[in-house]
């Protein structure tokens, strides 16, 4: 245990750094799990790639639909601009994804 350099709460500390080519640093302190948790999505950062690539291929060839049943509901449109912002921020992750792989 130690204490973390932020708060001087005691934990148990373990670090993660990525950069890249424009040297661009991130830094991640955590706690031991959380790093791991890191260190598991950055191992698996293809698979997860295309998995989200192949739900997107899934909707444009309408084999994942939404349900239209509440399309009168007075929420609707609130409820679709939500869902149409985390398309869009998936798409963003994509594209930004593959541009580093690039």
């Amino acid at each position: 245990m130690s204490k973390c350099p932020e708060c001087g709460a005691e934990q148990e500390i373990s670090f993660v750094a990525f950069s890249c080519d424009n040297q661009h640093t991130i830094e991640y302190h955590s706690t031991s799990k959380e790093a791991e948790d890191v260190a598991c999505a950055y191992e698996n950062f293809d698979g997860l790639l295309e998995s989200l690539k192949n739900i997107f291929g899934m909707i444009d060839n309408g084999l994942l639909v939404r349900d239209i049943t509440k399309d009168d509901g007075p929420d609707w449109a609130l409820a679709m601009i939500r869902f149409v912002q985390r398309l869009n921020k998936a798409q963003l992750a994509i594209d930004k994804a593959e541009r580093k792989e690039g």
